[in-house]
């Protein structure tokens, strides 16, 4: 099976097959949501859930990174010579644009709801648990 090549950097397309393996990974989330008030069902899903959460961590707090920092290494050693194969890209132009809208909103999105949900409770919240 072949992946498809949507930049002539491989960091780039790593960073982005990062970002659809990250939305295959809500989808049991959601599903546990969904199925919450039927008993196996939310079982299942819950499972699920937990274990896409924890690769939905390590993905996006130690896998991304490491992609965003070898972007502009890759770039520079892209023009000074030191690697010259690059990818042949398969996608038209056109849809790739929509591609790197697409998954830069992704990551935009990731990052706000796990800032929202990082937030500490005020003094205010905690008086009603």
């Amino acid at each position: 099976m072949r992946f498809p090549i949507f930049n002539q950097y491989l960091s780039i397309n790593i960073s982005i097959h990062l970002a659809i393996i990250e939305l295959i990974l809500f989808i049991p989330i959601i599903l546990s949501h969904l199925f919450q008030f039927s008993s196996w069902l939310f079982d299942i899903f819950f499972l699920f859930s937990m274990l896409s959460i924890i690769l939905l961590c390590i993905i996006h707090y130690c896998l991304l990174p490491i992609c965003l920092i070898l972007i502009p290494v890759e770039f520079y050693l892209r023009k000074t010579g030191r690697i010259i194969k690059t990818n042949v890209v398969n996608i038209p132009v056109r849809f790739q644009k929509y591609i790197y809208i697409i998954t830069a909103l992704i990551y935009i999105t990731i990052t706000i709801i796990g800032i929202i949900v990082g937030q500490p409770m005020t003094e205010e919240e905690l008086r009603y648990d």
